[in-house]
C-alpha cells in the first residue's frame, strides 16, 4: 500500500455544496462528537481532542495551542485519565487545571 494522501485544505461536499475546511493537519487530531459542545463561550475558539492530549484552536488566526496534554479519551469518547491530576476521574478545565 502506498502512503496515504492528506485531504485537501478546503473542498465542496457534492451531495450537499457546502465548502469544508481542514482547521488543522495534526496527526491523530478530530472534532468533538456532537452531543459536545468544542466552543468557547465568546465562539473565538474550538477544542479538539490529538494524538497528545486536548488542544484549542482559534477559529480567526487558525492558531492551535495545546491545552491538556496526555490520555484523555478512550474509543468511546470517554474520560480516560487527566495527567498529573491524582484519580483517574480527575476534572480538568480548558486551562489545564485539576479540579
Amino acid at each position: 500500500m502506498g502512503a496515504q494522501q492528506e485531504p485537501p485544505e478546503s473542498w465542496v461536499d457534492p451531495d450537499t455544496g457546502h465548502r469544508i475546511v481542514r482547521l488543522t493537519d495534526e496527526p491523530g487530531s478530530a472534532s468533538l462528537y456532537f452531543n459536545q459542545n468544542g466552543y468557547t463561550a465568546d465562539g473565538r475558539k474550538m477544542v479538539f481532542t490529538t494524538a497528545n492530549g486536548i488542544s484549542v484552536l482559534d477559529l480567526t488566526t487558525h492558531a492551535a495551542r495545546p491545552v491538556v496534554q496526555g490520555q484523555l479519551f478512550d474509543g468511546s469518547g470517554y474520560l480516560g485519565h487527566a495527567p498529573n491530576c491524582g484519580t483517574p476521574s480527575a476534572r480538568f478545565s480548558l486551562v489545564g487545571e485539576c479540579g
